[in-house]
Order: structure tokens, then C-alpha cells, then sequence
């Protein structure tokens, strides 16, 4: 099944992130999320429930090691447009 959604707005991303979260299509929804992150990185929500996911089914980074980096990357990107210290200890 393919999902097309309005590619300017982060929010219907992060709304089809939710969706397919829910329907378990957990990659499909991790990939959701991170184009949410990438178009509006200073609304918290898509991070949050990126993180939620992670954390909630911590088999995928195991399926999937590259997803712990993808995590990381968001989590930086959006550190660096609130201003905040992104760099790694």
C-alpha cells in the first residue's frame, strides 16, 4: 500500500506516522516521523512519538541498527534548531 500525504506539511506526516504506528507498520511510521522532524523541527510532537516508538519496541533497533543513528540525528536536529547544545559528549 502506498501513503501520500501533503508533502508541505509536517503535521499530516507526523499524523501518518500515528496511523501507521497503529496499524504496526512501525518502519513505515519511523520514516513518517522523521520527514515530520526534517520539515518543522521545532514541534516537539514527531520526535516524541518517534521516541515513544523506540522505546516501546526496542526489537526494531535490533532489526534495524541504523535506526538507533536515525534517532540520534533527529534528536540533533532538533537540539540545533531550539538552540540548544547538539554537540556530543
Amino acid at each position: 500500500m502506498t501513503h501520500s500525504v501533503e508533502p508541505n506539511r509536517y503535521n499530516a506526516h507526523k499524523n501518518l506516522g500515528i496511523s501507521l504506528e497503529g496499524q504496526r507498520e512501525y518502519h513505515q511510521a519511523i520514516k513518517a516521523y522523521v520527514e515530520a522532524i526534517k520539515r518543522e523541527p521545532l514541534d516537539p510532537r514527531a520526535l516524541v512519538h518517534l521516541e515513544d516508538l523506540m522505546d516501546r519496541e526496542p526489537y526494531l533497533s535490533i532489526e534495524d541498527p541504523g535506526l538507533e543513528g536515525v534517532l540520534g540525528r533527529c534528536q540533533r536536529w532538533v537540539a540545533r534548531f531550539r538552540g540548544e547544545d547538539w554537540r556530543e559528549e
